[in-house]
């Protein structure tokens, strides 16, 4: 029975330690103010931010809102003056209606704008873009405003994740990898934060990058943002499946070793 008892005990042991995980690897940004704190200084440490904003590209869908500030100026027929609205406006709607009724960025890089006809928009920012299209509407009517909203800002997030899935993003203004890792849940005890892959469209192509969580350089890289169609996926840790794979078993040894336990005192009591 000693034996059978040792046995078992030495088993979960096996496994306990093949899935355990340095707590080290599990904070986040480290860096020289992380590893040397001097919690009485007020000196912050500062970040040089290298933010790019997106710039569109086929197949990307825009939300475009027309509207005259002076209706009384204009007679379009059967189309209200004071609100000459493009659909794909975002507001109140459910995001699929949104893209549904959205302007799609064709693969020339051209879109269809209501009152003004194909515009290029590739290569440009939003804000360009709303400038160059303002523009364009203005050759015909004066006193006018032009909304233009990106519809299609969505992250996927695959991997050791609370919730993997894809994520829609309404602020794309400076919207970090952590900002989504919290949409997406805290990554698990068992995710790997310094080997996390970001995959990237540029055009035809598929760029891939890696990035490590755990040092605080992320902070001034560009990849530090994350762009519309970003797949991110939070590898494991190697040999961090231990546990899960066989949590079933150690569930067994150890309901096999609380029987044990019971019967080796049961059988002490009564030979007393």
């Amino acid at each position: 029975m000693k034996k059978i008892i040792l046995f078992l005990l030495f088993l979960l042991s096996a496994l306990g330690v093949s899935s355990c995980i340095p707590t080290n690897n599990l904070i986040y940004l480290k860096g020289k103010q992380q590893e040397n704190p001097n919690m009485e200084s007020i000196t912050p440490s500062n970040y040089s931010l290298n933010f790019t904003s997106y710039r569109l590209q086929p197949y990307d869908i825009l939300g475009i809102n027309i509207q005259s500030i002076v209706p009384s100026k204009y007679d379009l027929g059967t189309t209200e003056a004071s609100n000459i609205q493009a659909q794909g406006q975002q507001g109140g709607g459910q995001v699929g209606n949104n893209l549904l009724s959205g302007y799609t960025i064709n693969d020339s890089g051209y879109v269809q704008v209501p009152l003004v006809g194909s515009l290029q928009v590739v290569g440009l920012t939003v804000d360009e873009a709303t400038s160059k299209i303002k523009m364009a509407v203005e050759e015909r009517y004066t006193e006018v405003i032009v909304k233009v909203q990106l519809l299609t800002f969505q992250v996927t997030m695959l991997g050791e994740v609370s919730t993997p899935g894809q994520i829609t993003i309404y602020n794309m203004r400076m919207t970090t990898i952590l900002d989504v890792m919290a949409l997406a849940g805290e990554p698990l005890v068992t995710a790997n934060r310094q080997k996390i892959r970001i995959m990237r469209r540029k055009g035809s192509t598929l760029e891939s990058y890696y990035i490590d969580l755990t040092k605080d350089d992320i902070l001034t890289s560009p990849l530090f943002y994350v762009q519309p169609g970003d797949i991110i996926y939070v590898e494991p840790l190697k040999g961090n499946k231990v546990l899960q794979t066989n949590a079933p078993l150690i569930g067994i040894v150890g309901t096999i070793m609380n029987f044990a336990f019971f019967i080796t005192n049961f059988i002490f009591i009564f030979n007393r």
